[in-house]
């Protein structure tokens, strides 16, 4: 064999194994995307689904009604069952019998492809853990530590086998004055901190805003990196607004808003 044959054929290899790796790492990841289809109902709250690459709400009474779904109460699985909207979801098993749900925190998934629900449990912010808190509090240059809400939980959000910590901390609908109003969600990994949401207001305008939540922790297309959905809860009747968010490119986006 000649050396300029010996040449062609590295060349040849060196392209086959780069097309190999463009067609795992790019093409059949973006091909089954574009095929991907999921449906989301969250409480009483939110109708989302997945189609054509973009997270939408859900108007098709088709695409739920009597549709079969996976059914999480409190990030628990209960069962797939069928779905019914009545004014409130009712959900049925396959003799048409009622099941009854104990909660108004369900989940309830359909999908063509892979997916994971998260089971977390809030818990009280450690001494230790405060010194987050005070960080970003300082950041935005927030002197109050008097708060409504201050919770964490701990998650593999990543799947690299270390929990990363997720934070809520607010001062919404708080007795006691104080010049500014806030909330914050922030995920901490490996001591750094990322910004899932915040919110910054001053205390007048207290009532015009809403309380935030983690609602669910979930991997919606398989790929091991869970999305949270947040949610924020106003004090008057303007009712409850759920966001979904996913961390690319080192910070989260919002991919769902609420109307």
């Amino acid at each position: 064999m000649t050396k300029n044959k010996k040449k062609y054929y590295i060349i040849l290899g060196i392209l086959g194994i780069y097309f190999l790796i463009m067609l795992v790492v790019f093409i059949i990841p973006g091909i089954l995307n574009k095929q991907r289809e999921t449906y989301l109902l969250i409480g009483n709250e939110a109708k989302w689904q997945y189609k054509d690459e973009t997270w939408e709400d859900l108007e098709d009474k088709k695409e739920y009604n009597w549709k079969k779904f996976a059914v999480y109460e409190d990030n628990i699985f209960l069962g797939n069952y069928y779905a019914l909207l009545s004014e409130t979801w009712h959900f049925y098993d396959n003799k048409n019998k009622p099941v009854k749900l104990d909660s108004p925190n369900f989940l309830a998934i359909r999908s063509n492809g892979k997916y994971n629900v998260a089971n977390f449990e809030e818990r009280e912010i450690t001494e230790e853990e405060m010194k987050y808190v005070e960080e970003v509090l300082k950041d935005n240059n927030i002197t109050t530590t008097k708060f409504t809400a201050s919770n964490i939980f701990n998650y593999d959000l990543d799947n690299d086998k270390k929990e990363e910590k997720v934070f809520t901390i607010s001062n919404i609908f708080t007795e006691e004055f104080t010049e500014k109003i806030f909330n914050f969600i922030f995920v901490v990994k490996d001591d750094k901190i990322t910004v899932v949401s915040k919110t910054i207001d001053d205390f007048p305008n207290m009532y015009n805003n809403c309380k935030m939540y983690v609602d669910k922790v979930i991997d919606v297309n398989g790929d091991n990196k869970y999305e949270i959905i947040t949610g924020c809860e106003y004090y008057s009747v303007m009712g409850n607004c759920l966001e979904m968010y996913e961390y690319s490119n080192n910070q989260y986006h919002k991919i769902k808003s609420c109307n």
